[in-house]
């Protein structure tokens, strides 16, 4: 599953120690063309990170599209070591993007390039006359981990949710991943008493 503690691939000291190259090396050589990360999409990716300008964060737009679909694939073979579709996952993206009623994405950019995201989809709650905000999908580039980008991106999704009918957000983590389950308790979520079950079509 695309568990949102993957999600803190962002947080995984693992994780954190890839390179944008072993990035590359994740996606191939079954990504390429549109489907592909390239250095020279992200020139600066390496340069001291005292030298990077503020970090922006925004809801996703179509042209977000192709990034977002590069992320998702990487999220896949990264923490679940599973080859996604590219059409499939980008035909995915765009629906959400026309139909906002299901969810919407974020994204953290850097030299006015996207350097992360996160989705979030909606849980009606009758119990409480309010929806919870589920968090998934959350991918930052190697090179941009552990400088709080994940922090800032789920601030963002709290200043959305403000004044709105939400009753809170959920999300759901690998059971192994101390280092992310970690990350969310600092943000100030808790541990539920649920487990998740799934029944699947495909």
């Amino acid at each position: 599953m695309k568990a949102a503690a993957l999600l803190v691939a962002i947080a995984d000291s693992r994780s954190a120690s890839l390179s944008l190259s072993n990035l590359l090396k994740l996606m191939s050589p079954h990504y390429k063309g549109s489907f592909y990360i390239s250095q020279e999409e992200y020139p600066d990716i390496n340069q001291d990170e005292t030298m990077r300008p503020p970090i922006s964060i925004r809801q996703a737009v179509q042209d977000d599209i192709d990034i977002i679909a590069k992320f998702n694939i990487a999220i896949a073979r990264e923490t679940e070591n599973k080859t996604l579709v590219p059409t499939v996952i980008q035909q995915g993206l765009e629906y959400l993007l026309k139909h906002s009623e299901y969810g919407f994405y974020i994204v953290a950019e850097s030299h006015k390039k996207v350097v992360g995201c996160l989705m979030i989809t909606y849980e009606w709650s009758d119990w409480r006359n309010a929806l919870f905000w589920w968090i998934q999908s959350v991918y930052i580039l190697p090179a941009f981990r552990r400088q709080g980008i994940y922090r800032r991106m789920h601030q963002y999704v709290k200043n959305l949710a403000h004044g709105q009918n939400i009753c809170g957000f959920r999300l759901y983590v690998e059971k192994n991943n101390r280092v992310a389950q970690q990350t969310y308790e600092n943000l100030g979520m808790k541990e539920t008493s649920y487990k998740l079950y799934e029944e699947t079509n495909t």
